[in-house]
């Protein structure tokens, strides 16, 4: 039950950035400089739910989230490729192959 509260406030902050809705403007405060990048509220909030839904899930599905807390913390710093690949098809493809691994050898209890 928490991981699906975890998924929801992540739902919740993507949907923030993409729309500007009122009221919502204590997420753009600035916390830290770090070199040219701006570290926001908002960009703190969804590192927390990450580290909270790596800390509550086991298996594949906690390294999914650990491999998408650092794709986080690097597109944080301004690196848009990594090894010549853009970063966000690599953020959907760690989420399918952890969702599918999950999948797989998840043993019925």
């Amino acid at each position: 039950m928490l991981q699906i509260a975890f998924v929801v406030v992540l739902a919740v902050l993507w949907m923030l950035t993409l729309t500007q809705t009122g009221g919502t403007d204590f997420l753009q405060v600035r916390v830290v400089q770090v070199g040219t990048s701006i570290v926001k509220v908002i960009d703190v909030m969804t590192g927390l739910a990450i580290i909270g839904l790596m800390v509550t899930l086991r298996g594949p599905l906690a390294l999914a989230a650990g491999l998408l807390l650092g794709l986080w913390a690097l597109t944080l710093l301004g690196v848009p490729r990594l090894m010549g690949v853009p970063l966000s098809p690599l953020i959907v493809f760690v989420l399918i192959v952890g969702a599918s691994v999950h999948i797989v050898t998840h043993r019925n209890r």
